[in-house]
């Protein structure tokens, strides 16, 4: 595709945000629940001038995934490494309510005064009652009804006996979260934020990880047909993002969409 005002030596990717012969409640109301992030990352029937971070889910398994991360950084540096260190350091991930977890969050968000080479901003300055106070009772999660149009929250975990969200007792601390959303063949990084105190714990770093093995599971239903994987803009974030970046899988390229 020759597009003047863009790199020539990135890839354009095209992207459908509609599953051919399915459709669900949420995707008949997808301009509210992804797309209108996307359309930040993603063009119009032809690309932004900004390359979006993107990693290519397409005939991958986990293992060829972790073989082509460690191409880019070997050893003691890779992504890999640091996410074994942070099981070996007793954190976990799993999938979680955000409702029930609103105080850890806001000490997570508070944690560093700077993030991506700035001061805090956005929602980054809100308070616990701005995101609705702590919660009122205990909330289970359960998967979304629809495989491939669904908004999920990932968190990484440690173990904190007697830990409590306001009056509610979860005995477990968040320390890290990462909004995950999809629609169609495409899903996007809506937040992803960790504690300041363990993030030298890898504990990023492991919980992308799990979200990737996750979705390259051939018995995932959540994971059919999700062939691209979206982190904001490539070069976005002050030089500390696009290294993780690219310890993590993500490259440059031109998304978009002819729907």
């Amino acid at each position: 595709m020759e597009i003047s005002g863009i790199n020539s030596s990135l890839p354009v990717v095209t992207v459908s945000y509609r599953p051919d012969n399915h459709t669900c409640e949420a995707q008949e109301n997808r301009e509210d629940y992804i797309v209108d992030y996307l359309y930040d990352y993603v063009g119009r029937s032809q690309p932004l001038e900004t390359p979006a971070g993107w990693l290519d889910l397409r005939n991958q398994t986990y293992e060829s995934f972790i073989v082509k991360t460690k191409r880019t950084y070997k050893s003691t540096r890779s992504a890999e490494y640091a996410a074994r260190k942070s099981l070996s350091k007793g954190f976990y991930v799993k999938p979680f309510v955000r409702r029930l977890f609103t105080p850890d969050i806001i000490s997570i968000t508070h944690s560093k005064e700077i993030r991506s080479g700035g001061p805090r901003s956005g929602f980054l300055l809100e308070t616990l009652e701005d995101i609705g106070g702590p919660p009122q009772q205990y909330y289970h999660f359960r998967m979304p009804d629809c495989p491939f149009h669904y908004s999920i929250f990932w968190g990484a975990f440690m173990d904190a006996p007697g830990h409590t969200q306001g009056e509610i007792v979860t005995n477990e601390r968040l320390v890290g979260f990462i909004h995950l959303r999809r629609t169609g063949n495409v899903a996007l990084y809506t937040q992803i934020l960790g504690h300041g105190d363990y993030l030298v714990d890898g504990i990023m770093f492991h919980l992308h990880l799990h979200i990737v093995k996750w979705i390259l599971d051939q018995n995932n239903p959540y994971g059919q047909g999700l062939e691209h994987l979206v982190y904001g803009r490539y070069y976005d974030g002050g030089e500390g993002r696009i290294t993780w970046r690219k310890k993590t899988g993500f490259e440059p390229a031109y998304l978009v969409h002819s729907d």
